[in-house]
């Protein structure tokens, strides 16, 4: 367990370790985010794919060895090629709401209110409306989406101001969508995930049927051999007891 551990942090550390060095050599914050991101879904697949369920993982290991107890390397070559693609279902799942999370929020960026506004914005959060625009007007984030919606959008003063009380009046509907975006991110994760896992847990029945009636057979045929070469033995040693 503790080796697991340690492999699943390191899949994760050295991307990000990666990706901190490159940020302190002056590279894009967009590139740092694109590396950061990757190591997060690497570290991801690596531990949705060693954490399986305790039943699947007796099977795949008792799928490499023969029934004489003895290790295949071409079933372990096997087994270790089908969790080579259980990983990959899983990391295409992942890769998908990547890029679809990533698509959604570069949309909400450029068209809505730019990210950083938008967590400053929702940092200041307060129950009370007007006290929450007070502090929104202090910390001069509603100038400074005027000031992004007419540097991005090429629009008037008029419009960033007619921009800025509309994003006021709907901003609980762009954030129910921020909601219901990632409950159906969630929703395709989880669900993509058992299809993933209940192929995988298919492919290990059939091998392991399939194995066993090898060795059944193997077994079989060497009984066979032995039962057939017992009797020439045994009249041979009684012609030479009669001679």
């Amino acid at each position: 367990m503790q080796q697991k551990i340690s492999l699943s942090a390191v899949v994760l550390v050295t991307p990000l370790l990666l990706a901190v060095g490159l940020a302190w050599q002056g590279l894009s914050m967009l590139a740092v985010i694109g590396i950061t991101q990757l190591a997060i879904l690497a570290f991801s697949v690596h531990l949705l794919s060693r954490n399986l369920p305790r039943k699947l993982r007796l099977i795949a290991e008792s799928n490499c060895f023969r029934l004489n107890e003895s290790r295949s390397t071409r079933r372990t070559h096997i087994e270790s090629r089908a969790i080579r693609k259980l990983q990959t279902d899983i990391g295409g799942s992942l890769l998908v709401v990547l890029l679809g999370g990533n698509g959604f929020a570069l949309a909400i960026h450029h068209f809505v209110i730019p990210i950083p506004l938008a967590a400053n914005a929702i940092s200041s959060f307060h129950v009370d409306r007007q006290a929450w625009k007070e502090e929104i007007q202090r910390q001069r984030i509603d100038d400074q989406y005027k000031s992004a919606y007419q540097q991005n959008l090429r629009g008037s003063p008029q419009e960033a101001d007619q921009a800025a009380n509309q994003l006021w009046r709907s901003w609980p509907a762009v954030a129910l969508a921020g909601i219901l975006a990632a409950m159906a991110a969630q929703a395709y994760l989880v669900g993509m995930y058992r299809r993933s896992l209940a192929a995988y847990a298919r492919g290990l029945a059939f091998r392991a049927e399939e194995y066993a009636q090898c060795d059944i057979s193997r077994l079989q045929h060497e009984l066979e051999l032995e039962a057939a070469a017992y009797p020439s033995s045994r009249s041979g040693v009684s012609g030479a007891t009669n001679g």
